[in-house]
């Protein structure tokens, strides 16, 4: 990456959530069984969220009903979608695909990992209630987790803030 980017970063990525979302861990005093809300038996309702991080924090999202396979900007053959690309190229802006396999590189990887957090410590058990569930969690994506998230994956970003 040139110097003097970091501030224009965009980070395009999709996450899964659903209505059954519950902690993954818990705890209890030594000897005794761990008590609390019993896990939903059904999957629950997926929402997709495509959203677009920078070193501000979330920019924009989008939520759709129903789950996707459609991961964007990564590095999948099936992602790079020439007439797409040609629309952001054409705005000025320049398409960069991470290489295979790399979660690391991403920090909208580590911004939905403190979305689906706060989803599980909720505990949405309706559609509604998962869509302003969702909307809270990303108002928490705070302009110093982003940057953080972003210097955590290597970029960047102290000299842009």
């Amino acid at each position: 990456m040139r110097k003097g980017a970091p501030d224009k970063l965009v980070v395009v990525d999709e996450m899964g959530s659903r209505t059954d979302m519950t902690r993954t861990h818990g705890r209890a005093p030594a000897g005794e069984r761990l008590t609390g809300e019993a896990v939903p038996r059904n999957r629950g309702c997926v929402t997709t969220v495509l959203g677009a991080l920078t070193h501000q924090g979330i920019e924009a999202h989008m939520e759709v009903e129903g789950g996707t396979s459609l991961e964007v900007w990564d590095n999948l053959a099936a992602h790079k979608c020439r007439a797409l690309i040609d629309v952001i190229e054409s705005r000025g802006a320049r398409v960069v695909f991470l290489p295979p396999y790399s979660p690391d590189f991403s920090p909208i990887e580590l911004a939905w990992s403190k979305v689906k957090a706060r989803l599980r410590k909720w505990r949405f058990r309706t559609r509604s209630a998962l869509r302003q569930g969702i909307h809270l969690a990303l108002a928490a994506i705070s302009p110093s987790d982003a940057a953080g998230w972003f210097a955590h994956c290597g970029y960047s970003v102290a000299q842009a803030i």
